[in-house]
């Protein structure tokens, strides 16, 4: 998988989740997070966990808003 370059992702913090946009100019580079509007995100504090995807399996990703709905989509 390419993880040099850009590409559109999720950000999931505090029980919500924003689309992003995401850079990485290196292999070894850091990389960035972007807001709808463009602002950079600045990651809170602690653990932080990157899932990569293939754009193949973009459509198996699903967001619940809460356990209930979860059990409900079963």
């Amino acid at each position: 998988m390419e993880t040099v370059g850009s590409g559109t992702g999720y950000y999931v913090t505090n029980g919500k989740a924003i689309p992003v946009t995401w850079e990485k100019e290196t292999q070894t580079g850091a990389t960035k997070y972007y807001d709808a509007d463009g602002n950079e995100i600045t990651l809170n504090q602690g653990k932080t966990w990157v899932c990569i995807i293939q754009d193949t399996y973009e459509e198996n990703v699903t967001f619940y808003a809460s356990e209930e709905e979860y059990s409900a989509a079963q």
